[in-house]
């Protein structure tokens, strides 16, 4: 089973969809960003591009859009086994 996490920013500037999160897999042992976006998402100050995808690593910073707000600093923890 996969989790799945949904956070919406109500804001103008924000897509409904901005961003999807992929958490590491044996196939892909990184988490990934895709933007999906259609007002764009940053990583590290780099419009990453509708349809692309990054590694994230930590320390990274995304932005939701060009107003440099909001933004997070990208940081993951372990799920325990068995929890998701």
């Amino acid at each position: 089973m996969r989790a799945q996490v949904d956070l919406q920013i109500e804001l103008p500037h924000i897509s409904a969809a901005q961003c999807t999160f992929t958490p590491p897999t044996e196939k892909a042992p990184t988490w990934r960003l895709r933007d999906t976006s259609s007002n764009g998402t940053w990583m590290n100050g780099s419009l990453i591009g509708k349809g692309k995808e990054v590694t994230l690593n930590v320390g990274d910073t995304i932005t939701f859009s060009s107003k440099q707000f909001p933004s997070i600093v990208f940081c993951p923890t372990t799920i325990p086994e068995g929890v998701v």
